[in-house]
């Protein structure tokens, strides 16, 4: 019996469901992808990711926040919501980057370049995890952790297609 991690009539991930040892299946390597991967990875036995084409993927900078930082915020309210413009702002320059200044859509290849870099040493999966495309040509992704799990030895990304699914992949 096949058995889903996404609920689609609830509209979210079943957290309550056993992963530990199984073989599983992702369809696309997208934004669901990019969430869902990183948190399997290590749990399942085998994991395979189907991708019809790569994305951009650009560092999300996830972080606890310190003690000093919570601190100062609750003292100066107005720090903390300048900390929120900026992250605001950062994200979205990259509308008049596409628009108006093309060529510093070359930071977002770098960004996602050297993040690739550092998490898989394997030239051909690095080949295969790069988008082919411009960034902003299709929705980039922001996340910190995706291309480590594809270092993993149970984790393979397939990029021949796919002509049948049956329950014994």
């Amino acid at each position: 019996m096949t058995e889903a991690v996404f609920d689609a009539e609830r509209g979210r991930w079943d957290t309550q469901l056993d992963l530990r040892g199984k073989r599983v299946a992702v369809l696309g390597s997208g934004a669901s992808a990019v969430q869902v991967v990183p948190h399997i990875a290590d749990q399942v036995g085998e994991l395979k990711v189907f991708q019809r084409t790569s994305s951009w993927v650009l560092p999300k900078h996830n972080r606890a926040f310190t003690a000093a930082e919570q601190k100062r915020w609750a003292r100066y309210p107005w720090t903390q919501k300048l900390h929120r413009l900026g992250l605001d702002w950062t994200m979205e320059s990259a509308l008049p980057a596409i628009m108006g200044y093309p060529r510093l859509l070359v930071i977002g290849e770098f960004l996602h370049r050297h993040a690739l870099h550092k998490a898989i040493q394997d030239p051909e999966l690095r080949r295969q995890l790069t988008p082919t495309y411009k960034v902003g040509c299709k929705r980039t992704l922001v996340a910190d952790n995706g291309f480590p799990s594809f270092a993993r030895a149970n984790v393979h990304l397939l990029t021949t297609g796919i002509d049948r699914s049956t329950p014994s992949m």
